[in-house]
Formats: C-alpha cells, structure tokens, sequence
C-alpha cells in the first residue's frame, strides 16, 4: 500500500474545510494510507467538536524533542552527508520566505530533518503539501533527502500575495505534479515552470459533501447548537457575509454598501462571521471597526467572529442572500475560490460577488447569481437593492446556484481526480 503523507503548518484550520473535507475523501475512497503531519493545531480548532477528531490523527512535530532531533541530525550525516551539505547550500542560497538570515538559514535546516526523519518513520513514499507556502519548501527539501517524490497544491495568497510568494519555480519544478483548484490560477503556474512540464498540471476544483448541505438545507432543526443569530421580524431583509476579515474580502465595501441601502430606506440586517487575522491584518481590522462606528452600523451591521461549522450552517439558514464582495488587496492577496460563496450556493442562497479572478468559475452572472466590479459599491447596492425587491429571482437563483455546485463542486466526483493524480 503506498504511504502518503500531507504536511502543512497548521491543521486543521477552522476557515480551511475545504482542507478537511479533500482528507476526509481521500481516506474514504482512496487504496492508499494517508496521513497528515502539522507543525502545530490551529488556535481555534478546539473551539470546533468536528476539527477535535483531525486533531487527534494529526501528528504534530512541535514542540520539537530535541533529543530525537540531535539524533536524527547525527544520523542523515552519516548516512547521507553530501545530501545534507547540498540542503544547507540550497537554504543559504535560496530565499524561500519573506524573512532571511543565517539564523533562519539554520532553523529551516533542522525542521527539514526531523521532518525527514519523521517521514523515514512512518514509512512514507511520497510527500503533499496542500499550500504552496514555505512548509512546502521544506517538504520537497525533506522528501528530497529521503528519496521519494513530492507534490504540491498551490490555492491562494503563497501564489499571489506579496510576501508569500518565494520559490515557486522551485517547488513546481520539483514536484511530480502540481494541483490548482481554479482555471484562474492555471497561468500563474505555467509562468513558474517550462512549457515541457505544463502537463503536471492539474486543475481540480474543491468540492463540498452535498449529502451534508442538502440534509442541512431541508431540516435546519436538526442542529442543536444555540442560533448564533437573532430572530428578526419577517420585514427585516437578511444579509449574510462570512469570511475573515482580511482585506481580499472587501468587507469595507459591504459595510458601506449597508449604510447607503439603510439611507435608501430598506429594512437590511447584515451578519458578518469571521474573525481577524492577526498581526498581518491588523490596520485592516481596526479600520473596519471605526468604520463601522463613523458609519452608525450599530443596529444594522453585527461582527459574530469566527463560528464552528455548524453555526456558519445554520446562519446560511436564516438568511436570504449572501454577499462577498472581493477585491485585489495591495498586498497581492486574493481570494481565489471562496468557499463560503460555493457553501452558501449549495444551501440554495442567491449570491452576490465580484468579477475577480476565480469567482466567474463559481458564480454565472444572472442565472445563479449577480456579479458586479470590485470596489464598486455603487454597483454591490444596485445588486442588493435588485434582490431585495425580487423574491421569484431570489429562488430561481437559489435553485440553480445548488445545481452549479452538484455539476462542479460536488466532492465525490472531484475527489476522484485526486485518487487519479496520487495513484499514478
């Protein structure tokens, strides 16, 4: 049987489902062991009873046992010290992070091998990284130094944003194959490799369990939870946003957006779920509550934070139209396929989005959904505004959205792809 293992730094996140339902998949369709090993859980998944059972199949590598590192250290220089030499080469020459010193040169150097020796334990014969990020770039160095192959997923902000963006022709160039979930995406990965290797590319877009979403779209009293939110009266127009609030969201446009509708004279409540990413968007976070504060969005625009997965459930529930108005942040993020937009569609929610890079691949503009320009507000309270008013547009929308995702996003045919790729 052959013995795959996924590494990436935190697992599981609870704003990466898309990560968990690809595993979930995987291990239930695929003939092969799949594994995941993480340097550290996300802060937030104990909050989540459903991210508890990744947890505790998740194998973590800190706090690293020094010990063992010493050991495994001693080992790969007897054992392979020209290998290793060359790694510390590769690390001093290359610059695979925003953050570069001797220093770090070092750090890099040692997770690399206790990471490899990790993979010698457990037998592993080839080595996924889901985020084309930095711990991929020690992945394809570990999997070098144990011999076996190595892949990668390249999704958003480590293709894209600024800051994140290192050593991508490098990784592309040394994995078997590359997976992207967006067509969008496809072009940025060509640029990194030669044209002769453009055909390990694979496109495979995320999928969403339509058993899960269809039971929950019929009988929302089945969940058990406390309603995250408030029942409002039936003239009260319900808005729904769920994402972190990181710039590439457009948060700042649909809180404006809010004002002008309220001014307009529409009964609106809008429900924000997701919380900050902190220190990296920190200003962003703070603007966003003074904005909140000089626009008067008390009784109108509520944060809820981040929320388990059933809770983000249920509020799709209550809702009667879901909104995520993304933009090209200065950094370079951006959102590449959002899933809440695919998760909101597949609970039959009309939606409104922008026309920005992979978005167009999930929302077809006037028939499941509306589309309007990023940063145009003006054109996001037309939209609102058209949606509001039109109740028969809100259902054929609806209907149709769950048809697009059973066609494109359903997982159990896009896990298929997977089993094909990592079975070669």
């Amino acid at each position: 049987m052959k013995n795959i293992a996924y590494y990436l730094w935190r697992f599981p996140v609870l704003s990466e489902t898309f990560i968990q339902r690809e595993l979930s998949a995987l291990q239930e369709m695929s003939s092969f062991s799949v594994r995941v090993i993480a340097d550290r859980p996300d802060a937030l998944a104990g909050n989540d009873p459903q991210l508890q059972k990744f947890s505790k199949n998740t194998h973590y590598l800190l706090p690293a046992n020094k010990a063992l590192l010493l050991r495994r250290v001693a080992e790969y220089f007897c054992l392979r010290p020209w290998a290793i030499l060359k790694l510390f080469i590769m690390l001093r020459t290359h610059r695979y992070q925003s953050t570069k010193s001797l220093r770090e040169d070092i750090r890099i150097f040692l997770k690399t091998i206790y990471l490899a020796g990790e993979l010698k334990d457990r037998d592993i014969d080839h080595l996924h990284a889901p985020w084309a990020d930095v711990n991929s770039f020690v992945g394809m160095l570990a999997a070098r130094l144990n011999k076996i192959t190595f892949s990668l997923q390249a999704r958003a902000h480590e293709l894209h944003r600024h800051s994140s963006a290192f050593a991508l022709k490098e990784k592309f160039t040394a994995a078997k194959f590359v997976i992207t979930n967006t067509k969008y995406n496809i072009r940025h990965v060509k640029n990194c490799l030669q044209e002769k290797e453009w055909k390990k590319i694979n496109q495979i877009y995320n999928g969403v369990p339509l058993e899960t979403f269809r039971s929950l779209a019929n009988s929302f009293q089945a969940i058990q939870e406390e309603a995250p939110l408030q029942q409002l009266p039936d003239s009260v127009f319900r808005i729904l946003v769920v994402g972190r609030l990181i710039e590439q969201k457009g948060h700042h446009h649909i809180l404006n957006a809010c004002r002008k509708l309220a001014d307009n004279g529409f009964q609106i409540q809008c429900d924000i779920i997701g919380g900050p990413e902190l220190p990296l968007y920190e200003d962003y976070y703070k603007n966003l509550l003074h904005q909140h504060k000089y626009l008067e969005l008390d009784n109108i625009v509520n944060f809820h934070g981040a929320l388990s997965f059933q809770k983000v459930m249920e509020a799709y529930g209550k809702s009667d139209l879901f909104v995520l108005p993304c933009v090209l942040a200065d950094d370079g993020s951006r959102d590449i396929i959002p899933n809440a937009v695919i998760e909101a569609m597949a609970m039959k929610l009309p939606v409104i989005s922008t026309t920005v890079t992979g978005v167009p691949e999930i929302v077809d503009h006037g028939i499941n959904g509306l589309l309007v320009p990023p940063a145009d507000v003006d054109g996001l309270v037309k939209a609102i505004s058209q949606l509001i008013k039109n109740a028969n547009l809100r259902q054929q929308f609806g209907e149709a959205a769950r048809k697009k995702v059973e066609k494109r996003f359903n997982i159990q045919n896009n896990i298929k792809s997977y089993v094909e790729v990592f079975g070669q």
